[in-house]
């Protein structure tokens, strides 16, 4: 093989690593600038708030004749959440599915820590599918204040894709329920909408620090490399 088709495999395998960060079976694809998208512009499905002084938020939307989803609900919104009708979103499949968190965190306080989130199927009041908990919470940093000002985009991992898929299959009238536990939340409200991958708002995706320095360290190996190639 010819060190440039060397070159080109190695920068393949560099980039390929980039894209997500898998703290969890839920997967962080970055941040997002989208704005605009208050609870009303967008298929909100969860909010939570801390009430008074405490920075714990905790709950779940799952049918009415489903009792004790696995998350305490003192703190969600009931107003203002609700399940959402799979068929709505026309060829959601796992892959294309997104989970987007809006911390609206005031003042000061930019992070939050997700201690854990999962995305739900209903067929009726039975549960067909729920994604995998995540293994250790992840902190979330440079939150905005303000509702729908700006988030975190989450998408399923390969192994939930493949199970998704499944359950929508067998269940096309599916609704979809999401329940998250956060701590370090100051005030709120946070929310969680859902939508695909082609649209919504809920793309314009900003890398995280850390996928910009592997970027910058593929580039720098890679030139190095090259000038390699170059002497030899």
């Amino acid at each position: 093989m010819k060190k440039s088709h060397k070159l080109g495999w190695i920068a393949a395998a560099m980039f390929a690593a980039v894209p997500a960060q898998a703290h969890a079976q839920l997967t962080l694809l970055g941040q997002s600038a989208a704005s605009g998208g208050g609870l009303g512009a967008v298929a909100t499905v969860l909010v939570l708030q801390s009430p008074g002084s405490t920075t714990a938020e905790s709950g779940c939307i799952g049918p009415t004749g489903v009792t004790g989803c696995g998350f305490a609900d003192a703190n969600v919104q009931t107003g203002q959440s609700q399940l959402r009708l799979a068929s709505a979103f026309p060829g959601l499949t796992g892959s294309n599915f997104r989970l987007f968190l809006n911390a609206a965190e005031p003042g000061n306080d930019n992070t939050i820590t997700v201690n854990n989130a999962v995305v739900r199927l209903y067929s009726g009041n039975t549960q067909v599918f729920t994604s995998t908990a995540f293994t250790s919470p992840l902190t979330l940093n440079n939150t905005l204040p303000g509702t729908g000002n700006y988030g975190f985009l989450f998408g399923l991992s390969a192994g939930d894709q493949v199970l998704f898929n499944a359950a929508l299959a067998a269940n096309p009238t599916a609704m979809i329920g999401v329940g998250a536990s956060l701590t370090d939340a100051s005030g709120g409200q946070e929310s969680f909408a859902i939508g695909t991958a082609a649209g919504g708002g809920t793309t314009s995706v900003v890398p995280e620090p850390s996928t910009y320095l592997l970027m910058a360290s593929g580039l720098v190996a890679l030139g190095m490399l090259q000038r390699k190639r170059r002497t030899s």
